[in-house]
């Protein structure tokens, strides 16, 4: 239930500001939380695509709150990519590993896809999951390549973060 400072977040991006505009980086507004919980998100990316036109923002969100609104306030931002953490594609399993209702989620991407096919949003969207090293990471990656055509789809192999 913590967040960082309104003063903080002004302090990084314009500490970011002396970086030579002609040298690109990232710039990941998230770690730990669900970004879009956050209602000071999408005036961040405001502030960050105004004052840092150099920097390339990723975002990384569950996907459980890209409602109509979010994804058009989204669209209306420039970023480099959306990430989209799903990790599970069977409804039991992702309720038990995500704590949160499969359903609302797979909606919500569903509505995600319908916006890129139809060009309401234009950003690079990837959905994933950490490879457990079974059938599971290919049944994922085949599930999510049909369901999802437009979506870029990710295996990440797990790393010492993300034991449990």
């Amino acid at each position: 239930g913590n967040k960082m400072a309104d003063s903080v977040i002004e302090k990084v991006i314009n500490d970011l500001v002396d970086i030579p505009k002609s040298h690109t980086f990232s710039f990941l507004p998230y770690k730990v939380s669900e970004p879009f919980l956050d209602v000071r998100i999408f005036d961040i990316l405001h502030n960050v695509n105004d004052i840092l036109p150099n920097a390339s923002i990723y975002m990384y969100s569950n996907g459980s709150v890209l409602t109509e609104k979010n994804i058009q306030r989204l669209s209306q931002v420039k970023i480099k990519q959306l990430f989209i953490s799903l990790n599970e594609y069977q409804e039991k399993p992702y309720e038990e590993l995500m704590h949160i209702p499969f359903q609302r989620t797979y909606n919500c991407l569903k509505l995600l896809h319908k916006k890129k096919a139809s060009g309401e949003f234009i950003h690079k969207v990837s959905i994933g999951r950490v490879m457990n090293n079974t059938p599971d990471d290919l049944h994922f990656f085949t599930w999510a390549t049909n369901q999802f055509p437009l979506f870029t789809i990710t295996l990440t192999p797990r790393n010492d973060w993300a034991s449990r």
